[in-house]
């Protein structure tokens, strides 16, 4: 999306004022963003004319969304088979800023705005969780030795990342792709394995 939002203006390239020397500010504000832009910053002055700093542009961009992302959060089972509700995320709406951006770099006026968001949705909400069936589909054992105590809290670990895993028609389960790199980073310690043929 920022992409395609800095290609349109590279492709317009150019804005058309008389005001060139304008210096206005605008103070954006809300939840973990706190900075204020100046409109000559953005700008490249030329005879006649003034030219946008499309990277300096784009950078702003990047780093208000970032700022400003949040993911949602699926909504699950307790041990309980209680529902815990799902949580919404949010992410920066990058066309309703530049809206709001573009008026800014044309009159140079001094403003203050909260960052533009839409609402990002869980795949797997309470209402998708109710209605899943409980009978089991298949099952496998395997056996490994609790005395193992380093593979013991790996197994618990992986355990932890698959529970809940909703998948939907037409989707493959990977091992790989839920529990995600087995690493020292993310807690995981280093142990034997068996290997039987």
């Amino acid at each position: 999306m920022l992409k395609k939002v800095v290609f349109i203006l590279a492709a317009i390239g150019w804005l058309f004022t008389n005001s060139v020397g304008a210096q206005g500010a605008m103070i954006i504000h809300d939840k973990g963003v706190n900075e204020t832009i100046y409109r000559d910053d953005f700008t490249i002055p030329a005879t006649n004319h003034m030219l946008m700093d499309i990277k300096k542009i784009h950078i702003l961009l990047e780093r208000l969304s970032r700022q400003v992302h949040q993911e949602p959060v699926d909504a699950k089972l307790d041990a309980n088979r209680k529902i815990i509700p799902e949580i919404t995320g949010k992410k920066m709406d990058v066309d309703s800023f530049m809206t709001v951006f573009q008026e800014f770099l044309y009159h140079g006026s001094s403003k203050r705005i909260s960052v533009p968001k839409t609402v990002v949705y869980p795949r797997v909400d309470s209402e998708l969780l109710s209605n899943i069936s409980a009978n089991k589909i298949g099952s496998y054992v395997t056996r490994y030795k609790q005395s193992n105590k380093e593979r013991s809290h790996n197994i618990v670990l992986a355990a932890e990342a698959i529970n809940n895993h909703v998948l939907f028609p037409g989707e493959s389960f990977s091992f790989n792709k839920v529990v995600g790199k087995r690493t020292k980073e993310r807690g995981y310690k280093k142990s034997t394995s068996n290997c039987q043929r």
